[in-house]
């Protein structure tokens, strides 16, 4: 089971846009600036539009310019500069930016590795309905990774997140039903988790489910 990595998107000025009340027309139109250069390449004007942004407190740009120095587009890589302005984002409560902020303390990239602070992270991510957030903080319960096991919590979580479709939420909440861990054991409930994975293309549903078959459940 593998943890969920950090978002390398791009976000737009629709998207999660409810994250910012305070942003000025000004702002929403240099963001959008931004983002039209990014999506032709051309990164100088990119950081030109967003830098200026990110020291008034746009989280977006903040979160985006993050993005940037993680992956090294249009910048040189830069943990450490992402760390700081995922920093800058995640003080804001804003989602998208505490998950990736939490992976780079899970793997300790640009900051020294801290699963207490990843913990909380997901959490504040995860309560804002972020599914990635949900996931890995389900697997951080499930597995007992920088805090003490709990599957009743990992199943709850997991469970948020399939009720968004995720599929690995799905896989693992499956896999917990057809045990009885965490939650009381339930063939036919895993049996129709397994169908849905299935369903949605994953092999390791369907065979899952094959074998629920040709034991008669």
């Amino acid at each position: 089971m593998k943890l969920k990595k950090s978002f390398f998107q791009i976000v737009t000025l629709s998207l999660l846009s409810t994250n910012f009340a305070y942003a000025t027309n000004e702002q929403d139109k240099l963001f959008q600036e931004g983002i039209d250069a990014y999506s032709k390449g051309d990164y100088r004007t990119t950081v030109e539009r967003w830098l200026p942004l990110a020291e008034q407190g746009y989280n977006k740009a903040q979160y985006n310019l993050g993005v940037m120095f993680e992956k090294g587009v249009g910048v040189e890589q830069n943990y450490h500069q992402a760390v700081k302005l995922y920093q800058l984002a995640a003080k804001q409560n804003y989602s998208y930016a505490q998950f990736n902020l939490a992976v780079m303390y899970t793997k300790g990239l640009g900051i020294r590795q801290d699963h207490n602070q990843a913990l909380n992270l997901y959490t504040s991510a995860a309560e804002q309905g972020l599914v990635n957030a949900q996931f890995n903080l389900a697997a951080k319960y499930e597995k007992g990774e920088g805090v003490k096991q709990d599957l009743p919590l990992a199943v709850k979580w997991y469970q948020k997140a399939a009720d968004q479709g995720d599929i690995g939420s799905q896989y693992r909440l499956a896999q917990l039903y057809l045990n009885g861990k965490g939650v009381e054991q339930d063939i036919k409930k895993s049996k129709e988790l397994f169908g849905v994975v299935c369903d949605s293309g994953e092999q390791n549903g369907c065979d899952e489910y094959r074998k629920l078959n040709e034991q008669g459940y």
